[in-house]
């Protein structure tokens, strides 16, 4: 299987590059600070191939802040992006699985600081995922198409979200995160048999309440 997640790479280079700046020896008085993380649990196991139960994971690989230093009110947004294609060969038939998968998150929150080491953060989301999946069957070893299942499958909701960071140096942090959202999701599903024709349909709506563990870890420079 093929997995590609072009996020972890940008943000990497966004990471190495900022910790590897130096402090200018004067700094104007900033109005507001900016961070910069990246979720390391997915990161290592879309890395090395793991295969392993995200469910319970937030998808959001890339994260970005900004907040005012005065009061800590700001902004945060959330993003992933993951391409898979997965061959599967028998004696009778080739499956290609072929997913991509967008998420998005924008939120308003406020940062507290707890002593000198502790950063904590309260806010309010909303989301927006999208996954795009084509399963293409053909005979083998004919090569001949027999079936393909293209799914749309979109989803928005909204709810709180809470972080905890620890301040390993002056800029770097490793913290985690927890979440309680309300999704809605939308799929439809297009089945093509080459020998009987085309078939759609769309799935009943489904509404549910997610709730995500702080079990992620995640990596933060911030500015």
């Amino acid at each position: 299987m093929k997995k590609i997640t072009t996020l972890f790479f940008v943000s990497l280079a966004i990471l190495s590059s900022s910790i590897a700046q130096e402090e200018p020896a004067k700094q104007k008085e900033k109005k507001y600070d900016q961070y910069i993380g990246v979720q390391l649990n997915q990161m290592i196991n879309q890395i090395f191939n793991l295969k392993s139960d995200n469910s319970n994971l937030s998808p959001y690989i890339l994260n970005y802040g900004i907040n005012r230093k005065s009061d800590g009110w700001g902004l945060n947004v959330g993003i992933a992006y993951v391409y898979e294609d997965d061959e599967e060969i028998s004696e009778t038939e080739i499956v290609n699985t072929v997913n991509n998968d967008f998420s998005i998150r924008v939120g308003v929150e406020q940062k507290v600081m707890w002593g000198e080491k502790w950063l904590a953060s309260l806010g309010i989301d909303f989301l927006y995922a999208n996954l795009d999946q084509d399963k293409n069957i053909t005979g083998n070893p004919t090569g001949v198409p027999v079936l393909d299942t293209r799914t749309t499958s979109n989803s928005y909701g909204m709810g709180p979200r809470g972080t905890l960071h620890y301040r390993l140096g002056q800029r770097v942090l490793i913290g985690t995160e927890a979440s309680f959202y309300y999704t809605v999701h939308n799929e439809k599903i297009t089945v093509i048999d080459y020998t009987t024709g085309v078939t759609t349909r769309d799935e009943p709506k489904n509404k549910r309440l997610v709730f995500l563990s702080p079990i992620v870890l995640s990596l933060t420079v911030q500015f």
